[in-house]
């Protein structure tokens, strides 16, 4: 009977992955299955008689039913994170999915399964950007061409635990440095940025284009912010997007500066609240665009000399 069903998998008890292939297996084939049980005589062993009785029971149906629905993505999951050609980023983005798909179940068992995801991300770094860059180490008093890299922020919004991370491929990550309130993200003229790893190794490192350029920098100032947390010494952060070019503002002088105000939210960007221009000295701290104590972000866009 049914000779084109294959045998039934074997779980390993320390893999859970292979635990949910045996549910796919008996959700698929539990009908066939049950034929062949009730064609054996329960009288020839006790085995048989439990077997039918489970087989027959259609709580046990719907569960494995559910459980296929609901968790089979993990399968899928496990399998393509065993690629060894999956790059840093394709990796995030498939557990991202998976989450995704697991916060769509319902009940209990999919309650539970969320919760154990949640505590096992929450001690796990997230990417919150990654960019194509060329990279160079600083060796001996000069640059040493690096190659083609991926660079990324990784963090953490829960211990507020922030990284810049530059890796070629998932299996190689070439330097890392924690980001903190102090640390400094030199952006230069070309696409180019530069800053120091955790052994205090300089690199060097250009983006494809200006928008990357702009917004790696943008995400290195957000994680310096949220890394912060709430020191009172640390309530405001600066942190350049862009090479400036002409001449400086000094003392005395008065400006008209162009400001993008963002509100922040949970450690992330929102809507633009404000944008457009105003008067102020030099040696003005910060324009007051808002009355509330919420958190913003303020992006200064562009500065000219004041009309008069």
């Amino acid at each position: 009977m049914y000779p084109e069903i294959p045998l039934p998998p074997k779980p390993i008890l320390t893999r859970w992955g292979t635990w949910l292939e045996a549910v796919e297996y008996y959700a698929e084939h539990i009908d066939s299955i049950n034929n062949v049980l009730l064609a054996l005589d329960s009288e020839d062993a006790v085995s048989i008689d439990t077997a039918k009785t489970v087989t027959c029971d259609i709580s046990v149906k719907n569960d494995l039913a559910h459980i296929q629905h609901t968790f089979s993505c993990i399968i899928k999951t496990l399998k393509s994170l065993q690629n060894r050609h999956l790059s840093l980023s394709e990796s995030f983005e498939i557990i991202n999915s998976t989450v995704e798909q697991l916060n769509r179940g319902r009940g209990k068992v999919a309650d539970a399964v969320r919760a154990k995801v949640d505590t096992v991300l929450s001690k796990t770094l997230d990417m919150k950007n990654y960019k194509g860059c060329c990279c160079d180490e600083w060796v001996d008093g000069n640059y040493n061409a690096q190659g083609k890299l991926g660079a990324a922020v990784l963090g953490n919004a829960a211990s507020r635990v922030y990284q810049l991370l530059l890796y070629k491929g998932k299996q190689q990550h070439v330097t890392s440095t924690r980001i903190t309130p102090a640390f400094q993200f030199v952006v230069q003229a070309n696409n180019y940025a530069t800053f120091y790893d955790d052994q205090m190794q300089n690199w060097s490192i250009m983006f494809e284009n200006n928008e990357d350029a702009v917004e790696f920098a943008k995400e290195i100032g957000l994680a310096r912010s949220n890394s912060a947390g709430e020191q009172s010494d640390h309530n405001f952060i600066t942190q350049d997007l862009l090479f400036g070019v002409g001449f400086g503002a000094c003392e005395g002088d008065s400006v008209e500066i162009r400001y993008i105000v963002y509100p922040l939210s949970a450690g992330k960007i929102g809507q633009t609240s404000h944008n457009g221009w105003g008067d102020h000295h030099a040696n003005h701290t910060i324009p007051p665009f808002w009355l509330d104590d919420s958190p913003h972000l303020l992006q200064h866009v562009d500065v000219r000399p004041a009309a008069g």
